[in-house]
């Protein structure tokens, strides 16, 4: 089946599905970001940093 008829049949625009990211890799910032959060716990970094990844 092509790319054309499947977004077609799942309603999805072509656009999207060709879509890629051109964002830096943050995974040195996440991981860091890790760290500081369960060196300071009573900060609640981690609630909002570990979930994402």
């Amino acid at each position: 089946m092509s790319e054309r008829r499947a977004c077609r049949v799942i309603d999805a625009d072509r656009k999207s599905v060709r879509y890629r990211s051109t964002r830096d890799d943050d995974a040195g910032l996440r991981e860091k970001l890790r760290e500081l959060a369960n060196q300071r716990r009573r900060f609640c970094i981690s609630c909002c940093v570990g979930k994402g990844s």
